[in-house]
């Protein structure tokens, strides 16, 4: 931890100087300077000519591997004197968590050229100002969607960082992405993702959402994104399933219809004016992504209430089911979903249809049955999404390479690593080919080569238990054989 006494500071800034401070890169960036004008910023959207002095600062790492988060992620404890045009100076203290580009600079044109850092700075700063002042309107407040309180952001092609509340502060964790999601919390979340689901859709069908904020559009640069990796992680499982003797069959029948698994995957995520139901997906609703209240820090908590979701990078406007499939497969074992399943999904139907009614907005054709069947017809993206998701996020391998690349959880960034920013700027539009594509897979396929021995050894258990789990779970739900039918033919 850094802390930073403030001894001195003039008062008097120079708003020509403030007004193009670069955002900081890296956490050694975080200087008194960026922090008061930061807070000057966010001070003065609710009291115009608000003056901040810091008196001092504290830094700490704060992304625990597996948390969900993406970029480079610090704690920032702040203590200052605040003053107004025409009241006195306060000392007020700030807990806060700023979101920093990766300390590799060669990240930077790829997050850009995918648009995952404008789509969460625009959540936290528009969007969620937008849905929240509309169910407040239709539904007397009734569907809120509670983020941490954003504070300051910008993102453009050089510059990203994005500062919002420190929920933890008042009692917010994520739960043990081991053990997978409980009844109780399933059920919550369940509940949360429906009112982000139908505050969206019944605000598109009055605002049309996708004309204001046509950043959350899927394009082809998101669809390479999700599907990256894809092959070379389900060579990873296959190769794992042929080295035993009771998974050898199974993993020569998954070998035998791989490129038809991956093409469904692939379409279920594309084709999505399939739905009869389109709205803002949250697009990585895994444990990692959501922190639930345990406890409060202070005897007056200003939060009341018990979920916060966090990480919207991969935020986009598609079918609800998306999100589900997704939750269901990285955030679940096999015994809740054998025991609970069907009154999940009934649970959220009921209270998405319930909240948009309520909002003045109706749905029609979208009976339990016909959300039932879009559930069904999205298995082979929650399977192998839930495959990949679990194989990295609780690997000892994966965690490894979070820890390496400061907590970052995108693969793609990881094998990029090595690259500068200006071959990357230059190497962009070919990486987004077939040929760039094939080159990249060859580099995952090398980086997560230990994750084979992991799983072959049978050390993680938790690991290889929930693989085996998802992957029995479809071919007895008949997933594979359906797709040797078609292989056959």
């Amino acid at each position: 931890m850094s802390v930073y006494n403030i001894n001195s500071h003039n008062l008097a800034i120079c708003l020509c100087i403030v007004a193009r401070m670069k955002s900081p890169r890296l956490r050694s960036d975080v200087s008194r300077k960026w922090v008061e004008y930061m807070l000057t910023q966010y001070e003065s959207r609710s009291s115009p000519g608000s003056k901040i002095k810091v008196e001092t600062f504290t830094i700490a790492t704060v992304t625990s591997d597996g948390e969900g988060f993406t970029g480079d992620i610090i704690k920032l404890d702040v203590e200052a004197s605040l003053s107004g045009i025409d009241s006195e100076s306060i000392i007020k203290k700030y807990n806060l968590v700023v979101k920093l580009l990766s300390s590799n600079l060669s990240y930077q044109p790829i997050q850009n050229r995918i648009g995952i850092n404008l789509r969460e700075l625009t959540m936290y700063e528009e969007v969620v100002k937008d849905f929240n002042s509309f169910q407040s309107d239709h539904a007397n407040n009734e569907y809120s969607l509670c983020l941490p309180k954003f504070v300051y952001g910008k993102c453009s092609e050089d510059e990203f960082v994005l500062v919002m509340e420190n929920v933890k502060v008042h009692g917010f964790e994520t739960i043990s992405k081991c053990k997978g999601l409980d009844i109780s919390h399933l059920q919550l979340l369940i509940r949360k993702l429906a009112y982000l689901h139908s505050v969206s859709y019944a605000y598109n069908k009055m605002h049309n959402f996708i004309e204001k904020y046509p950043c959350f559009v899927i394009d082809d640069k998101l669809k390479w994104y999700m599907n990256f990796g894809t092959p070379v992680f389900m060579d990873i499982i296959i190769q794992f399933l042929k080295s035993k003797n009771a998974t050898e069959d199974l993993g020569k029948k998954i070998e035998i219809i791989k490129y038809h698994l991956l093409e469904k995957c692939n379409e279920s995520f594309s084709d999505h004016n399939k739905s009869i139901v389109q709205c803002l997906n949250h697009g990585d609703p895994w444990t990692g992504n959501f922190l639930f209240k345990q406890k409060s820090s202070y005897g007056d908590d200003p939060i009341d209430d018990p979920l916060m979701m966090v990480d919207w990078q991969m935020t986009h406007w598609n079918s609800p089911a998306m999100d589900l499939q997704f939750l269901i497969n990285t955030s679940t074992t096999s015994k809740m979903r054998t025991e609970h399943l069907e009154n999940i999904l009934y649970h959220y139907h009921s209270t998405f249809i319930e909240s948009v009614n309520n909002m003045d907005v109706t749905v029609s054709d979208w009976s339990y049955d016909c959300f039932k069947e879009e559930y069904d017809r999205l298995s082979y993206f929650g399977l192998v999404r839930g495959l990949i998701n679990i194989l990295i996020c609780l690997s000892n391998h994966g965690a490894n390479y979070q820890k390496v690349q400061s907590n970052q959880s995108s693969m793609f960034f990881i094998v990029l690593q090595n690259m500068q920013s200006f071959f990357t700027k230059m190497l962009c539009p070919f990486i987004f080919t077939k040929t760039g594509t094939d080159l990249i897979h060859l580099l995952v396929k090398n980086a997560f080569a230990p994750l084979l021995d992991e799983l072959v050894s049978g050390k993680n258990k938790i690991l290889n238990e929930r693989i085996l789990e998802i992957l029995n779970e479809a071919d007895a739900n008949g997933l594979f054989n359906k797709l040797l039918i078609n292989v056959n033919k």
